[in-house]
């Protein structure tokens, strides 16, 4: 099409015609064909993009009716004269043609000096170079008034300071409100245009309107995305039956290699049940040999080709590198080397001692790790062998590290080769050496790169849907950002100000390249003399890069609108841009921030969450398990978590035995967690300007609440006695918060002065509302998983604080000198390692990062000069200078003058975005992967949960009031009863049910008695047990085995209670046979007796 129309038009390449172009790079979908990995994202994108459509309907239509409400609630109020003091918006009386939004004019001074229409007056920041033409406006009814003087009723003297300010973002028509109700759902800076609305409107009601538009728009429309994405990418077709057959047959391989059971040491109960069976007792797996890794890794060949493997200086290296103390020194010196990078801060003098100091000790770290590479590659070889110490991804890693470390202290003296110099950055990578020595981060670590071909197939398909808006971008906004700059004001000229209303198309690239212009009007100003120069915006898409630079800061929300209104504005090449010349031209970063930020990027954090719990799942064993085994397995991790209580017997004491049944009932308990709630609505009742009466009667609320609860916890004291209370952690908090809540009441009463203390203690009053989340069932849920999902959280947390912390070195390395601009200043900068943090915890939540990334690449006026002579000179105006000044010549660097210009802007871009991806896109989704996943488990609901078993610990407390662990083997069957299904019969069950229940457990009996954990065991087992992979049931083993009872082999229980109860069925069912033989022959005795003493009568 692109081939015809050009031919067909007689139009070159550079035409809008070329726009086709961007769809030859569909092409390369073709790919998918044979490439697995990228055919599965592209289908999943295909299975969304139905259910998108219509979220996308619903999401238009909600934009389109918040827009109307906006547009009749804020219509034509978003405007203001801010820039003169005193001024108004306002349509004069008898003006004739005003505009939609009303100009800013201020009262005339002197009404005799000005008593002539047209007369100049001096208003500061006015748009006129600050100046105003004082005018006469005629009331209604009066014809002409230049007769009366401005006090006259019917005359109003006023001045015009220039147009309004009327704010971007605005309601006055449906198109503009659309685009302000997209910024809102976008997140950027939304709260401006609340505050806005409600400074313009006076009412602090209308802030709701913003507020449900963020909650329903942002938080709930616009998270379905995610959400649709995340359900198509667990829908995957490729994960069938034959993936988790081919995981089972790799699970009965580990298995096969994993464990080994000690023969020898095998229990005779242990063989009585084969290694197939998922319901043979605990006590089977006690005498099985804990595999543990060879000592040493294996090694062969030779060393450089010439030392062998029995070379007894081999040998000692061999020993050393593998031996514990050698561990602890290596990561003793990576935490001293990290301390020193963090300390080498750029605004060091170089002269100092301190910093002598560093750079010599940076020289031992490096010294010392160039010798760990030297041993490690001596004891294991370089490249040849199994174990060779470049096989490790980690290795290679350390001796990249060692290598630069050494090639930068060789260049530390080469002045001729100072750009070379800044290889010295990658010294930052060393606290990477960490992650191969703590086991969560290497995991985390490793779990991230094992995800990279699946995040670098995710990001092959953005890459290519932003090359299509890229080159759209280029023909709609190519060459076009360029603008005339007024250098007084570092601001593009607004040629309201300066021309009349024929003469404003006049501004262009010639007329900007003059340099200079006088400028008369309005007419009768005094003229004055404007310089300026034609600039262009940081933010373009004059080429390819440019372009996806900006497209890239656009589909992270952040700083996008001053390029969509740059857009807005466009004109033409080599023509001044004019406010909303171009507004319809904003729909393209509609129709991007919807493809490109809501789809696009959250199908990267997809990828990223669908792949890390993979992994995860993986390095637990979990892809080898069926849902049922992964049932069981969890089943038996909840197991472990339980212990059985002690029950607290009621005291002996009347009084006591009254308060005990008080704080127990339930009754009580429901009024304590009442008087929490309106507690915590009093508090949250303290505002500003509270007049005595209201500040009075929420000071002896306060006293009444932590009265009532003192009270509390003195019954509960009294009732259930010292050691009860103070052992239960809920009482233990209840305790704290009272205790905390006393000491602000007595501080109150005796100070009549806020002392900053009560302030602090006040605020853990508000911690009683912890003690609602038992109460509810979903909540407690959330915290739970939050609870549970803490080591993994900290296990990611660590891996981000150590990228943080080796971008917050490379930061100061690189951009620790550059000269402040807007959003670099001395509020977010790279002088110091903690203000370096600062900054990178900001990028990760997205604040302005792309600003700081534009301030780092500043290259004009630079060059800070600290000679005060030549500051003198130039009455300080000369502080910074560009390249080349002459005030330079003479001047020493780092003496009379500091380069404070930033990196190539490359470095900058890579830096910044390469941060932004790995922490905010990457490792930050981590941790809603983790929460996810933790969720989601916690939200299935099981057979036997954490209610079940809680149930059995509360009716084993029954049976065993002292939490001795041990009830006796003949009260099984009284527990059966009492459990509720799926344990046991509790509610229906008959004695038939109870003996078919007992005749499968597979519980030891040691001295008549069985044991609290091998029963629980035992009786989940029976609903949900399945053969789990050895390697799996071995862990779970061991999380279980210091609560199982010791004792030695020879010791072992030798039979189970299925067996007992089994014995002692077959010892009644023969006694039973024996009773009725005997019964039989008894009854055959006497039916002979009774049968001969008629004949005997009979015969006398």
């Amino acid at each position: 099409m692109e081939v015809v129309v050009a031919q067909a038009t007689g139009t070159d390449g550079d035409s809008m015609f070329s726009v086709f172009r961007a769809f030859r790079l569909l092409r390369v979908f073709r790919l998918t064909r044979s490439w697995k990995q990228l055919n599965k994202i592209i289908n999943t994108i295909f299975r969304s993009v139905a259910n998108i459509a219509y979220l996308t309907c619903i999401l238009v239509l909600f934009i389109f009716i918040f827009a109307l409400l906006g547009k009749e609630f804020f219509g034509y109020k978003f405007k203001s004269c801010d820039f003169v003091e005193g001024a108004k918006s306002t349509c004069p009386p008898g003006a004739r043609d005003c505009p939609d939004h009303y100009d800013c004019y201020v009262p005339c001074l002197d009404s005799d000096l000005f008593a002539t229409t047209g007369s100049f007056m001096e208003v500061e920041n006015s748009r006129y170079n600050g100046a105003a033409k004082c005018e006469r406006f005629c009331g209604e009814g009066t014809s002409s008034c230049d007769a009366l003087p401005c006090e006259h009723a019917n005359v109003t003297c006023l001045a015009e300071v220039g147009h309004a300010d009327v704010m971007r973002y605005n309601f006055d028509d449906i198109f503009s409100s659309i685009i302000s109700i997209f910024q809102v759902l976008t997140g950027e800076n939304w709260n401006e245009i609340m505050y806005e609305a409600v400074d313009k409107t006076g009412q602090d009601a209308v802030s709701l309107y913003f507020i449900l538009l963020t909650i329903v728009g942002n938080y709930i429309v616009l998270n379905l995305f995610l959400a649709i994405l995340l359900d198509n990418f667990g829908e995957d077709p490729d994960i069938g039956e034959v993936n988790i057959l081919e995981n089972l047959k790799s699970a009965k391989k580990v298995e096969s290699q994993f464990l080994r059971v000690n023969s020898a040491k095998t229990s005779t109960l242990s063989k009585q049940y084969p290694q197939e069976d998922p319901m043979k007792p605990l006590i089977c797996y006690q005498y099985v040999s804990d595999q543990k890794p060879d000592k040493y890794k294996t090694y062969n060949g030779k060393t450089f080709g010439v030392v062998g493997t029995e070379n007894r200086a081999r040998l000692f290296c061999f020993d050393l590198v593998s031996s514990k103390p050698f561990e602890y020194l290596i990561i003793f010196l990576i935490v001293a080397s990290s301390i020193t990078l963090a300390l080498d801060a750029p605004t060091l003098d170089e002269d100092s001692k301190f910093k002598k100091v560093l750079e010599d000790l940076d020289k031992f770290f490096t010294v010392a790790f160039l010798l760990e590479v030297v041993l490690k590659v001596f004891a294991y070889g370089l490249a040849k062998g199994e174990d060779a110490y470049l096989k490790s991804s980690w290795n290679v890693l350390d001796f990249v590290i060692a290598v630069i470390g050494a090639i930068s202290w060789g260049l530390a003296g080469a002045q001729s080769l100072e750009s070379l110099r800044a290889i010295r950055t990658v010294r930052a990578l060393r606290p990477l050496k960490m992650a191969s020595r703590a086991e969560g981060m290497k995991v985390v670590v490793n779990a991230l790169f094992a995800s990279i071909p699946s995040i670098c197939n995710v990001a092959l398909v953005c890459l290519f849907l932003f090359v299509v808006f890229a080159i759209f971008g280029i023909n709609l906004f190519g060459g076009k950002f360029y603008y005339c700059e007024d250098l007084g004001s570092d601001e593009r000229i607004d040629p309201r100000n300066i021309l009349p209303e024929n003469m404003r198309g006049i501004i262009d690239k010639d007329w900007c390249d003059v340099g200079s212009h006088i400028i008369t009007y309005p007419p009768g100003i005094e003229p004055y003399n404007i310089t300026h120069s034609w600039s262009n915006q940081e933010w373009n898409f004059d080429n390819i890069a440019h372009s996806l630079l900006t497209l890239f800061e656009v589909a992270t929300l952040e700083m996008w609108l001053p390029i969509m209104y740059n857009s807005a504005d466009i004109v033409g090449i080599d023509k001044q841009p004019i406010r909303d010349a171009s507004k319809g031209m904003e729909m393209f970063y509609v129709c991007f921030i919807i493809v490109g930020g809501f789809f696009l990027l959250n199908l990267f954090v997809g990828v990223t969450i669908e792949k890390f719990s993979s992994m995860q799942e993986k390095n637990k064993g979990g892809v080898f398990l069926t849902p049922e085994q992964h049932e069981w397995q969890k089943v038996q991790k909840i197991i472990g978590s339980v212990w059985p209580n002690k029950e607290q017997p009621p005291p002996a004491g009347k009084w006591r035995k009254a308060m005990y049944r008080v704080v127990t009932s339930n009754f009580f308990e429901d009024f304590i967690m009442t008087a929490i709630f309106v507690n915590i609505v009093f508090m949250a009742m303290t505002k500003d300007g509270m007049s005595d009466a209201y500040e009075g009667a929420l000071f002896y609320a306060n006293i009444f609440f932590t009265a009532l609860f003192t009270l509390e916890a003195a019954m509960r004291i009294t009732g259930i006695g010292v050691t009860a209370y103070f052992t239960n952690e809920w009482y233990l908090f209840d305790f704290f918060i009272v205790v905390v809540s006393l000491l602000g009441v007595i501080l109150d009463f005796a100070s009549s002065t806020e002392i900053p203390a009560v302030s602090i203690l006040r605020v853990f009053r508000f911690a009683r509302i912890f003690r609602l989340i038992p109460k509810a069932k979903t909540l407690k849920r959330l915290f739970e998983t939050l609870y549970y999902s803490l080591p993994a959280l900290g296990n990611v947390g660590s891996v981000l604080f150590l990228f943080f912390f080796i971008y917050a070195v490379m930061g100061m390395s690189l951009f620790g000198k550059v000269k402040h601009g807007e959003t670099l200043n001395r509020h977010a900068n790279f002088e110091s390692f903690f203000g370096s943090l600062l900054v990178l915890f900001r990028m990760s939540t997205g604040e302005s990062w792309n600003g700081l990334m534009h301030d780092t690449m500043v290259n004009t006026r630079c060059y800070e000069i600290t000679h005060a002579p030549t500051l003198a000179s130039c009455g300080g105006s000369c502080q910074y200078v560009g390249k080349g000044d002459a005030l330079l010549s003479g001047l020493v660097e780092d003496d009379g003058y500091v380069n404070r210009c930033g990196q190539h802007p490359l470095i900058s871009v890579i830096y910044f975005c390469s941060f932004v991806i790995m922490c905010a896109f990457l490792l930050l989704n981590l941790v809603i992967a983790v929460i996810i996943g933790n969720f989601e488990e916690a939200s299935i609901d099981y057979m036997v949960n954490k209610d079940t078993v809680r149930n059995f610990v509360n009716c084993w407390q029954v049976l065993d009031p002292q939490a001795t662990h041990y009830i006796d083997a003949e009260q099984i069957g009284e527990l059966v009863e009492m459990l509720d299904p799926p344990l046991g019969i509790k509610g229906g069950g008959t004695k038939t049910g109870t003996d078919g229940i007992l005749t499968q457990l597979h519980i030891v009996i040691r001295a008549r008695k069985i044991h609290f954990l091998e029963t629980l065991h035992a009786l989940a087992g029976r609903i949900s047990a399945v053969k789990l992979p050895a390697q799996t049931e071995n862990k779970v083993y061991k999380s279980l085995k210091s609560r199982l009872p010791t004792m030695p082999p020879s010791a072992t229980p030798k039979y189970t209670v299925s067996q007992y109860y089994a014995a002692i069925y077959v010892q009644a069912a023969i006694r039973g046979f024996l009773s009725r033989v005997d019964w039989i022959d008894r009854n055959e005795v006497e039916m002979e007796s009774r049968s001969e003493s008629p004949t005997k009568r009979g015969a006398e």
